[in-house]
């Protein structure tokens, strides 16, 4: 069951199997002609650095792209802050004199 898989796996990074490879893993695709073309020992080699890409994750972008393409825009920080603002721990009071 174990080794179907593997060869399921092998299989979509040149588009001829069960399973198609992920926007993120993209980069690891072959064209089904330039993968006939290789030697064994070079298509072992792409297909442990197609398995060492799932290790990885993902690379965030700057960006956030709109679903239709159109529009581009930076990412924002998770929480807003005013200027000069520092994090504080909880425990501790802020004190006026």
């Amino acid at each position: 069951m174990v080794k179907l898989q593997q060869i399921d796996c092998r299989r979509a990074l040149y588009s001829h199997g069960n399973y198609e490879l992920a926007p993120w893993m993209s980069k690891f695709k072959v064209q089904y002609v330039h993968w006939t073309g290789k030697s064994d020992e070079e298509k072992e080699e792409l297909y442990q650095k197609f398995m060492k890409g799932f290790t990885t994750e993902p690379r965030k972008t700057k960006t956030v792209i709109s679903t239709d393409g159109r529009l581009t825009i930076p990412r924002t920080q998770k929480t807003a802050r005013k200027p000069g603002q520092r994090k504080r721990i909880k425990a501790t009071k802020t004190r006026t004199k």
